[in-house]
């Protein structure tokens, strides 16, 4: 299901909802990879919310207890088609610079 953002301020800004868009959330793996629009993508870890905390490692041949927590979890992608140009937002919506995200193979 294609998702339809309310529009708020931060959005609106660069969004034009009249024109076409291509907008989901995505989820954020333990890694900071995501797939959006069929391709893939990574955050860095300097984008602080993103980093996994308590990852899970191995010691002395035991896993550790983990609990792979970071303080967000999903990010919100548009397309814009018309522009060939890609914006991220975070869960409270707030613009993410593009320095922070590239695109994987």
């Amino acid at each position: 299901m294609e998702y339809k953002p309310t529009f708020n301020l931060n959005i609106k800004r660069l969004i034009d909802p009249s024109k076409p868009y291509v907008a989901k959330w995505c989820l954020v793996d333990i890694d900071n990879n995501f797939k959006f629009n069929d391709k893939n993508f990574i955050i860095s870890n300097d984008l602080i919310v993103y980093k996994v905390k308590n990852k899970s490692v191995y010691i002395n041949n035991e896993l550790n207890n983990f609990t792979n927590e970071a303080e967000m979890e999903q990010i919100l992608c548009f397309y814009i088609p018309y522009k060939d140009k890609y914006y991220f937002f975070d869960e409270n919506i707030d613009k993410i610079s593009n320095k922070y995200i590239t695109q994987t193979k």
